[in-house]
């Protein structure tokens, strides 16, 4: 596929487009995006989201977030669709300790393997307690008139990561490619573009890695969360997110091609 264009202000920006299903079919391409937030978006990078004409934008992010980060900045006739869902990776708002650049408190947080533990533990709970947001991201893409789609949260790669992990099981899409997919936020994710740490405290870049890469360990333990609270991911789509064969099938309608 054609690679997207590159924002001065957004990172981790792609697309589900190209991805293959079970059944042969293809994700349509240049239809359904991903990214982190559009707070500090430029106004030639609000140019090209109009260009791709994408007509809604689904944003996971909490209040908080907006108050740190500022609302999107969004082409004309974009409509904003607010799913806020708590931050797996801002535990004891991580933020507000990153920027008081304590290490001795960070490393009491997330020193050894507590910060991989803690990132297992909020995939987990995510699936678990914040149902209600995924149910609606995946009802609002299955209404009949959907037009091209963006979806986000902080970093675009938590939250928005089992969102994207969901429309594309709902799809069809083999678990492996799912995940495969998931983990590319670690190549196209820049923290240090986003705003979230200076570049230049190597020892605190390397204290939060776990929180600002993925692992396949945290999909799985999203994934497992479902099993368990509903038995299988086709019960946790239909029990769980309330997602109907009817909207499942016209969710395969409006995002799949082939």
């Amino acid at each position: 596929m054609e690679e997207l264009p590159q924002l001065d202000g957004v990172t981790n920006f792609r697309e589900l487009g190209g991805l293959r299903t079970r059944d042969g079919r293809r994700v349509r391409t240049r239809a359904l995006f991903r990214s982190s937030h559009w707070g500090r978006a430029s106004d030639a990078d609000v140019g090209i989201q109009a260009q791709l004409g994408i007509g809604v934008v689904l944003d996971f992010r909490s209040a908080h977030d907006i108050d740190l980060e500022g609302p999107d900045r969004l082409a004309p006739g974009v409509e904003c669709i607010a799913l806020p869902t708590g931050d797996p990776a801002s535990a004891n708002d991580v933020r507000t300790l990153i920027k008081e650049g304590n290490l001795e408190t960070l490393h009491e947080h997330f020193g050894g393997d507590r910060a991989h533990a803690y990132m297992r533990q909020g995939a987990a709970a995510m699936v678990k307690e914040r149902n209600d947001s995924f149910a609606g991201f995946l009802q609002h893409l299955a209404k009949p008139d959907c037009p091209a789609a963006l979806f986000h949260c902080s970093a675009g790669k938590d939250r928005a990561g089992w969102a994207a992990s969901c429309v594309l099981i709902a799809l069809g899409v083999e678990l492996d490619d799912v995940i495969d997919h998931y983990l590319v936020s670690n190549d196209t994710y820049d923290p240090f573009k986003q705003g979230v740490w200076s570049d230049k405290n190597a020892e605190l870049a390397a204290l939060l890695e776990p929180l600002a890469k993925v692992r396949p360990e945290y999909a799985e333990a999203s994934i497992a969360a479902a099993c368990e609270e509903w038995g299988d991911l086709d019960h946790y789509f239909r029990d769980g997110l309330g997602l109907t064969d009817a909207m499942r099938e016209q969710l395969r309608r409006n995002w799949l091609e082939g």
